[in-house]
């Protein structure tokens, strides 16, 4: 059975008889209404071999072909940026779990009456604030951090336009984030290390667009920025100083992991996690040619593993261990170090890249592979919790980590 992909950033799959099947992001299933943008790039047809990684083994080369000589279609184009109708921020404290309210942009009172952290959580492209991983983060830093406001940034309506005018908005998205907090810490004097800016795909290009803005205006970094598998389809034909990078933020942390498809395939942060090698996340490449549906997650499961396992790290702390090495994978004895960093941890200020396997199915979280000496490892116990532990550890004090509270 041959399937040709066409690509439209979600992908169609084009079947032998002419059946098409809009590739939806699962996650996107109980938002009523949403479609899915189409921009018509074919790939190169790739025959499917059932229950091995050549079934999309080409769509990466061919997203980012396309991009490069479709200069008439996939290509950066100029569209309208964003208005406060389209951009809109919504506020949960311990008080209204589950049922966000709106917030004033021009006058965020609610927002800063706390002494606690404010977290910004932006959605990706064909999402929206009501993506499980927003609610359910949202929800997870509130109860393990008292005190904690998170803002959750809904764009959905740009969202869900053509890929390349999502793209083109998160600049004017990324503005108004910049310009919030910048008005969070000169009005209402919040301290700037109580920020903290998430984002997934799309909408950690909106995290550093709103870092740059904040600079513009401040001559200041953000503390801190977490990216979720920050969009790579256009960016990564750009300069640093038009996407996400590690200039844009005193931490940068990235977690890499559809490095070959949706995600941007290099560093861009000054601390860039890659489990399991930054793609081809275990568990993503189930595909049965009796079942169409199983064409679908190996495209979108990958991408949405970045929160899967960011989510799972926030609310075990001790969990999501990762080994500093020069280059992939940390199997190669001699470009490791001992130097060992959680992705959960809000406080770190490590820097580098770092690697680690996870599970295929929850809990995702594995123990971390302890490199006595060459071809021969051994797992590292990493249940034991001691408090006081340090952010970044070694070897030898990985039985103690525990990932410090950001305060």
């Amino acid at each position: 059975m041959l399937v040709t992909y066409v690509l439209q950033l979600t992908l169609l799959v084009t079947c032998s008889y002419g059946a098409v099947i809009d590739i939806p992001d699962p996650d996107l299933l109980p938002i009523p209404g949403l479609s899915v943008a189409k921009i018509d790039a074919v790939i190169e047809p790739v025959i499917v071999d059932k229950g091995t990684k050549t079934f999309i083994g080409k769509v990466h080369n061919g997203v980012f072909d396309v991009e490069k000589g479709f200069v008439d279609g996939l290509h950066e184009v100029v569209g309208t940026p964003v208005d406060l109708e389209q951009l809109t921020f919504h506020l949960v404290t311990a008080k209204n779990v589950g049922a966000p309210s709106k917030i004033n942009f021009f006058k965020p009172d609610d927002v800063a009456n706390t002494t606690g952290k404010i977290v910004f959580l932006i959605h990706g492209w064909q999402s929206s604030m009501n993506s499980s991983w927003v609610r359910d983060l949202s929800e997870i830093l509130i109860k393990r951090h008292p005190g904690t406001h998170v803002v959750e940034v809904n764009w959905d309506g740009p969202a869900a336009d053509n890929y390349a005018f999502s793209a083109f908005v998160t600049e004017s998205a990324g503005d108004y984030v910049g310009i919030l907090i910048n008005r969070l810490v000169s009005d209402y004097k919040i301290p700037l290390k109580n920020i903290l800016v998430i984002g997934h795909s799309l909408g950690a290009q909106i995290s550093g667009w709103a870092a740059k803005k904040f600079i513009d205006i401040t001559g200041k970094k953000l503390p801190r920025i977490v990216a979720l598998d920050p969009a790579g389809p256009l960016f990564i034909l750009r300069p640093d100083s038009r996407r996400l990078n590690k200039k844009d933020a005193d931490v940068v942390s990235v977690v890499h992991t559809d490095a070959d498809k949706l995600g941007f395939p290099d560093n861009c942060g000054t601390l860039d996690f890659f489990p399991n090698g930054g793609d081809n996340q275990p568990g993503c490449w189930t595909v049965d040619l009796a079942k169409i549906s199983t064409y679908v997650e190996p495209v979108t499961c990958d991408h949405s593993r970045a929160w899967d396992f960011f989510v799972e790290a926030v609310n075990n702390t001790n969990s999501f261990l990762a080994r500093k090495c020069a280059s992939n994978w940390y199997s190669k004895n001699e470009d490791c170090t001992d130097e060992v960093v959680a992705m959960g941890d809000l406080e770190t200020k490590a820097t580098g890249s770092f690697y680690l396997e996870t599970n295929e199915h929850r809990p995702y979280s594995k123990p971390l592979l302890k490199l006595k000496k060459k071809d021969a490892v051994e797992k590292v116990n990493v249940t034991q919790k001691v408090q006081n532990a340090t952010a970044v550890t070694t070897e030898k004090s990985v039985d103690d980590l525990s990932i410090l509270d950001f305060k």
